[in-house]
Formats: structure tokens, sequence, C-alpha cells
């Protein structure tokens, strides 16, 4: 739940910046608790407008889920509940080092 409002409070704070390009990142924690679904999304990018599309495990198969960050309630519990994800927001000209 923290992990939730944490998310959520970083997307719109993302909004109000005055960022030329806004890109958004989908970053996952990269250990043996993470998604296998999650960890595919690591290092995904996409504008702020768009969301993030997720395919997640289900019942009937797989489950195509849009969310516009990570721990978006859109997603379902199969991606919110216990997500350690996190998602970074920047300029599409920022100069990001790995």
């Amino acid at each position: 739940m923290i992990e939730q409002a944490y998310n959520y409070g970083n997307f719109n704070i993302a909004k109000g910046l005055a960022l030329q390009k806004p890109r958004k990142e989908w970053l996952s924690a990269l250990d043996d608790r993470t998604r296998h679904w999650h960890y595919s999304m690591n290092g995904t990018r996409v504008s702020m407008e768009d969301d993030f599309r997720v395919w997640t495990p289900s019942k009937s198969g797989v489950t195509e889920y849009f969310m516009k960050y990570t721990g978006d309630t859109n997603g379902g519990a199969s991606n919110v509940c216990n997500c350690r994800c996190f998602t970074m927001y920047y300029d599409e000209d920022d100069v990001i080092v790995e």
C-alpha cells in the first residue's frame, strides 16, 4: 500500500514538472522475488501520456493491463500486491547514466 501511494504521488508530481519531452521508465527490483512479467518490464520506456502495457498471467492465459505507473491499481492485484517496482521520470533529452 505504501508503494502504491508513493508511485501515485511521484506520477502526479512528474506531471507538474516543466519537462519538454516527458518520459517514464519501469524499473524492477530484479531479484528472486520479482514477478517474471515485471522482470521483463524492467527498462521499458514510454512517453508520459502513454500507459505501460503489462502482459500478466491469468486463468485464461495472459491478460494485458494498461498502467500509468508502477503500482497503478488498473493493473489489478496480480500486478500491485507486494510489488516493489518503481517508475523513473525524466526528459527525453536528459542524459541517463546506467
